[in-house]
């Protein structure tokens, strides 16, 4: 279980002990999405489980099925003294972390829910955004390893870190597009090129569909 006193060393190696547990709960559950996707007139299906582990962390599992193709996005929660945190885990194992600071920004300049909760807000944030790209941009306040991310929404600023062999983004703070100034509006017109390359090529013919479904959310 993570603990407040844990250090991101710790927290790394807790997640991934535990990501084999929630997978294979996700793959039990998301076929039975198989039926409400043919049904759909878009063809198409999206819900949201929550799991608590053997180990007793909270994760959401998000799905969404295409009939022919399942997309599932793995999310871990915890609390500690800064407030409520949420880390994604890739296919390729890299834990991106969504710090409260980054949640309540998002929902000030994006969402603008009034008295959400963080975890409202990382629920809303995680089905809209759970494809980004990201291009490192060394900056003065996140250093050389600072990395700019083009998500549906807006921008993300943070930063790039290897902790004991585990590859970690973390998610710094939130930008909407009419914040960005001329610089960063080139940098995310190149990262958004890449993002939707990346759409194209893993999903084409759901690109669509996943497009008008954010607007729906």
């Amino acid at each position: 279980m993570i603990l407040p006193t844990m250090t991101l060393e710790e927290i790394g190696k807790e997640v991934l002990l535990d990501y084999n547990s929630v997978t294979r709960k996700a793959d039990y559950l998301a076929p039975s999405l198989r039926r409400p996707a043919i049904k759909s007139g878009k063809k198409y299906f999206r819900s949201t489980f929550n799991y608590e582990s053997p180990r007793k962390n909270h994760w959401f599992v998000f799905v969404e099925h295409f009939v022919t193709e399942m997309i599932i996005v793995y999310v871990i929660t915890y609390v500690d003294d800064d407030g409520y945190h949420g880390i994604m885990v890739t296919n390729t194992k890299t834990l991106v972390h969504f710090s409260p600071h980054f949640l309540q920004r998002y929902n000030e300049r994006f969402l603008k829910i009034e008295n959400a909760s963080k975890k409202e807000i990382l629920l809303k944030f995680i089905p809209r955004n759970n494809v980004g790209m990201f291009i490192e941009v060394p900056s003065k306040e996140y250093g050389d390893n600072a990395v700019f991310g083009n998500i549906s929404n807006g921008v993300v600023l943070g930063c790039l870190e290897t902790i004991s062999r585990v590859p970690w983004t973390f998610c710094r703070t939130f930008l909407s597009n009419d914040m960005l100034f001329e610089n960063q509006q080139f940098t995310k017109e190149i990262a958004e090129s890449y993002r939707g390359e990346y759409n194209e090529q893993e999903y084409s013919k759901e690109t669509k569909i996943r497009k008008e479904m954010e607007e729906e959310i």
